[in-house]
């Protein structure tokens, strides 16, 4: 699989799951369009008022599709007109928006790091693995134990861990099956005073392995202000594919 190849898909798999062509990830410009309910279907979308998807690579001039509530539409309309995509990626541009959308919906959510995420990909090519002293330790959870079978429920392609002596899961990998092409990570490492010490690098490289070994595109997703994350996918060569603002309505 080629950089290309991977882009290819994950271009294939954004379009679907926003109920776009795969063209218009590549149109010039900021497209807005309303959003779609029942084409959000993935995890990442999941109760989105508002996601701006701009990714990296879009000829002499990148583009963005911002797809919106209806409510939204007419005033993003107006807020849009004359922005490029990346002035509207811009911190004031980026609180005025926030503003707008709070204004429609009082009880709009973003995550705790602001609204900018960052997808990232990696190809067999780019993929430099990790084999920290803990390789060795890592696990494939089971279904055996009550508190795998919680986090099981969330990672349809299962999870690969690392515990201490007692048991407790100190970091964990887990994997979403997004679509049939895209497979998304998630990782977390559990005890504060751990991190930093290669375990999320140890559990992601084995997920990383599991998903280019299947044959799909392994996604990262994280918050652009996560620096630590962020210092995870770079280690491991994952490069960047897009820029995404996500705004939610409040369950």
């Amino acid at each position: 699989m080629t950089e290309a190849e991977a882009r290819q898909r994950l271009d294939t798999y954004y379009a679907d799951t926003l109920g776009h062509a795969p063209q218009a990830l590549s149109q010039p410009g900021i497209n807005l369009a309303p959003l779609i309910e029942q084409h959000a279907f993935s995890s990442l979308f999941k109760n989105s008022i508002l996601v701006i998807h701009a990714p990296s690579i879009a000829g002499n001039e990148r583009s963005c599709v911002a797809l919106a509530h209806p409510r939204l539409l007419e005033p993003l309309r107006r807020f849009l007109a004359g922005l490029s995509v990346e002035q509207l990626f811009e911190t004031l541009t980026l609180e005025r928006l926030t503003r707008l959308v709070c204004f429609e919906f009082p009880h709009a959510s973003i995550s705790p790091g602001g609204p900018l995420v960052i997808a990232r990909f990696v190809t067999p090519a780019m993929f430099r693995p990790f084999r920290g002293p803990e390789h060795a330790s890592i696990e494939r959870l089971d279904e055996h134990n009550l508190f795998n079978l919680a986090l099981l429920s969330r990672y349809s392609g299962g999870i690969y861990a690392l515990r201490d002596e007692q048991g407790q899961i100190l970091s964990r990998a887990g994997i979403r099956y997004e679509s049939e092409d895209v497979w998304e990570i998630g990782v977390r490492t559990e005890v504060e005073a751990l991190r930093g010490h290669g375990l999320a690098k140890t559990v992601v490289t084995a997920a990383t392995e599991a998903i280019l070994v299947a044959g799909r595109v392994p996604l990262y997703v994280h918050n652009a202000t996560n620096v630590a994350s962020e210092k995870v996918a770079l280690a491991l060569g994952y490069q960047h594919y897009a820029d995404e603002l996500l705004w939610f309505q409040s369950e």
